[in-house]
């Protein structure tokens, strides 16, 4: 997978996608010359690197992500725990929490994903 870096206004940009589905380039520019007061032709430039980068694609003047909000999010996530934290998940969530108190809801909310973790991915058998 290529690198999903995003710098904050590339990823402000591909949120605009993410949001629309597809959206044509017209209405992309428009967008971007009013949320962050862009000339065309840095949003084409934008769009450009984002395609050449395998993020976007543009076709027939129609803009859609090639990856999902999802799938980047997911990417991002690995790629900031292995690189502080040597892939440790404790280690991350130990950190995240760092002293502040969850509630009842989150703490079941993450239980829940361990237990949904646990199913998809483990027989029941321990090795």
């Amino acid at each position: 997978m290529n690198d999903l870096h995003l710098s904050k206004s590339e990823l402000a940009f591909v949120e605009i996608v993410w949001e629309e589905t597809s959206i044509s380039t017209r209405d992309l520019v428009e967008v971007c010359a009013e949320q962050f007061s862009w000339k065309s032709t840095t949003t084409y430039t934008v769009l450009r690197r984002l395609c050449d980068r395998g993020i976007l694609k543009k076709q027939d003047s129609l803009v859609t992500a090639l990856i999902s909000k999802s799938e980047f999010q997911q990417y991002s996530s690995q790629k900031i725990v292995r690189s502080l934290f040597n892939g440790s998940l404790p280690e991350f969530i130990a950190a995240f929490t760092g002293g502040q108190a969850l509630c009842s809801d989150q703490l079941d909310e993450i239980e829940n994903l361990l237990n949904q973790y646990k199913e998809k991915n483990h027989d029941g058998t321990d090795t």
